[in-house]
């Protein structure tokens, strides 16, 4: 028993290597031990970086300590609490999270989001600048256009602006 116990033990983050194909970390562990050099598994299609003073899970494969992998580092300060039971939210250490609850998508940040493809289409109604339901269409029959004629066809009826 005393063998699998050495085997995982608690760490906190001292600095993170980004630079390879695997994120290298360097711990100490709760009892002042030095990791150096600790791969930290990722899952598929999300890289983070946590944060210096993030706690790790530390597994010794084989029960070697020169063959570290820090699993699920996370700082307690900065990780979004209350998600509901089968909901996910990607954060950030800024306040900037994407977040999958139920049948909502909801996209934070506190200055600039940027969509960028060579086309984007947008299913369904959509509101700018205020409550869904609320404003008028940005182009319903015989709205004016900049060119000062007046639109009878490709009509923008699902898209209000407030």
């Amino acid at each position: 028993m005393n063998a699998h116990r050495s085997q995982l033990l608690r760490a906190i983050l001292v600095s993170v290597d980004d630079s390879g194909p695997q994120q290298l970390m360097q711990l100490t562990g709760l009892d002042g031990q030095t990791i150096g050099e600790a791969v930290r598994s990722q899952p598929f299609g999300l890289s983070s970086v946590p944060l210096i003073g993030a706690e790790a899970l530390m597994l010794a494969l084989g029960g070697g300590h020169d063959r570290m992998h820090a699993l699920g580092v996370e700082h307690p300060q900065h990780r979004p609490t209350g998600t509901p039971p089968g909901g996910m939210v990607i954060y950030d250490a800024y306040g900037d999270a994407v977040s999958v609850v139920q049948a909502n998508l909801r996209v934070v940040h506190s200055a600039k989001i940027t969509l960028q493809a060579p086309e984007i289409e947008l299913i369904g109604n959509v509101t700018l600048g205020g409550a869904v339901g609320s404003g008028v269409p940005a182009s319903k029959q015989g709205t004016i256009d900049t060119g000062n004629n007046a639109d009878i066809l490709n009509l923008a009826t699902k898209v209000k602006v407030v």
